[in-house]
């Protein structure tokens, strides 16, 4: 089946940032770069590894996909977030037979978070066994996949070479019409261990800032004092998402910002 962009560009933008509460912006062309060129059918599902700077908005990204993908009838689409210790924050959406599935076999059979990368075949066998995969475009999304490598001591190399044989295999074994798995992280250092890796079963994907109209956007949307800059916000922040976020939990107060951050150098 294939993917209508319109469709999944409306479905992003009505996705609604909980620490904002407000609907995402801005990434259209990400949406058409990532699902469009990335999801192109059976036979091309091969890792794809999201970076960008710290606060990017990469995580809301990805939820925004999820999201996204879960209005489209043929698809399965869920995201697991490794940062997370509480299980219920673990899995997104909620309340669906996927999460229900994770959630179990982390707190009775992994005991770990980490560890899901490493349990693919496990998490699969078990889905297939509470809801129909046969003929489902499946995506799933690991955020900060580099903790379960560092904590288990799996190379990003062999991370790679198994998951290029997974990928297929699981999705023959289920009876999936396609399994994508995209895996993101802010790591600079272990993303230039997954650079070397492209053309390796695997794909790279940059992620940065908001650029500077869709920064003015947000800063619209979140109802900014009338009298402070547009663009010394804009010098403050970079398009940072997280950075124009920190910014109105100082109750845009420009000093207190910029002394909380000289404090953390």
């Amino acid at each position: 089946m294939e993917l209508d962009l319109r469709v999944a560009i409306e479905g992003v933008k009505s996705y609604v940032v909980p620490d904002l509460g407000i609907g995402f912006v801005d990434r259209e062309f990400e949406v058409g770069k990532l699902l469009g060129e990335y999801i192109r059918g059976r036979g091309y599902e091969h890792l794809m590894v999201v970076t960008g700077p710290w606060g990017c908005g990469k995580s809301q990204f990805a939820r925004a996909i999820v999201h996204a993908l879960s209005k489209v009838g043929n698809y399965i689409a869920v995201y697991v977030d490794l940062t997370q210790e509480e299980i219920g924050k673990v899995v997104y959406p909620l309340h669906t037979k996927v999460s229900e599935v994770l959630m179990k076999l982390i707190s009775e059979v992994l005991g770990d978070v980490v560890k899901i990368p490493l349990y693919l075949y496990q998490l699969f066998t078990e889905l297939r066994r509470v809801t129909e995969l046969k003929g489902k475009v499946f995506l799933l999304i690991i955020d900060e996949v580099t903790r379960s490598l560092e904590k288990y001591k799996l190379s990003i190399r062999d991370f790679i070479s198994c998951m290029s044989m997974k990928i297929f295999e699981i999705r023959n074994e289920v009876g999936l019409e396609s399994l994508y798995s995209i895996v993101l992280t802010s790591e600079q250092t272990a993303m230039q261990y997954f650079l070397r890796e492209i053309g390796k079963n695997m794909y790279v994907y940059l992620l940065w800032n908001l650029p500077r109209e869709a920064h003015d956007l947000l800063l619209s949307r979140l109802g900014i004092p009338p009298s402070l800059s547009t663009e010394l916000l804009w010098r403050l922040t970079g398009g940072n998402p997280r950075e124009v976020k920190c910014l109105r939990d100082f109750n845009w107060d420009v000093n207190e910002y910029v002394s909380a951050r000289i404090e953390l150098m």
